[in-house]
């Protein structure tokens, strides 16, 4: 049996024809437009989520964040909003400059796995923002000392439930994202949680996610540990190998 998982739908036409000529018994997906695509060939699909570290990616306490923006040399009085990923122009990071003020701070972790814009880099330095590039062993400890997690990427420029997102879920941050298809499919309605449609929406969103006093991210993520997740996985494999009818059928959010 041939099962393909698919967290992106932009594949290019060539990738679509690798696709079509292999012809997987089985695609997981999390979009409703690789569902469509995928039945539309006549191929069999399963909505499986991303999962997420819960034990790792806890809230702390007031005293417990301070603790941490000493550590790390962050300013304690401000409102501090973070971003974990690619420095990359496609990442849509630049309208982020806007948010640095008197009283925010955003911080940037930027990943290494492609290479980094340099004028993304230095225009986002130049307009205030921290931006760090060092290896954190610890990572979870960046997004306890945060307040807020911005994702301001575009949607036809990345994965569909992007792993930061529900780290600082799990971290019970206040969440605004673009409207991702696989986020809003499983998210919806989750307290601390605001989707934008377009990035001009940005300040609003943010000003929302300042003024949040109930906060329910983490509750909402902790039915998609890592342990479910490889669980529901591990029901998919074995059901394939009676039949990819059953496995089809497994779906849930």
């Amino acid at each position: 049996k041939t099962v393909i998982s698919l967290v992106n739908p932009r594949l290019r036409p060539l990738s679509w024809k690798l696709v079509t000529l292999i012809k997987p018994d089985l695609i997981l997906n999390q979009s409703d437009e690789i569902e469509r695509l995928c039945n539309n060939m006549g191929i069999k699909t399963h909505f499986l989520p991303n999962g997420v570290d819960v034990s790792k990616f806890v809230p702390v306490t007031s005293e417990d964040k301070i603790a941490l923006r000493e550590k790390y040399g962050i300013d304690k009085s401000k409102f501090v909003i973070l971003h974990v990923g690619h420095l990359t122009k496609d990442r849509g990071l630049l309208p982020l400059c806007q948010l640095n003020s008197l009283d925010s701070q955003v911080l940037i972790i930027g990943s290494s796995y492609f290479r980094t814009d340099r004028d993304v880099a230095d225009t986002l330095s130049r307009s205030g923002c921290l931006v760090w590039q060092d290896y954190f062993k610890n990572i979870w400890e960046i997004y306890q000392l945060a307040d807020c997690y911005v994702f301001p990427t575009a949607k036809n420029k990345t994965i569909l439930q992007p792993l930061s997102i529900l780290e600082a879920m799990s971290c019970n941050l206040p969440v605004v994202s673009t409207k991702l298809d696989g986020l809003s499919q499983i998210y919806q309605g989750v307290k601390g949680l605001f989707y934008m449609d377009k990035i001009s929406e940005l300040g609003s969103a943010i000003e929302k996610a300042k003024n949040c006093i109930s906060v329910e991210t983490r509750q909402a993520v902790l039915p998609y540990t890592w342990e479910n997740i490889v669980a529901r996985l591990e029901k998919i494999y074995r059901a394939s190998k009676e039949g990819l009818e059953e496995a089809s059928n497994l779906q849930g959010r």
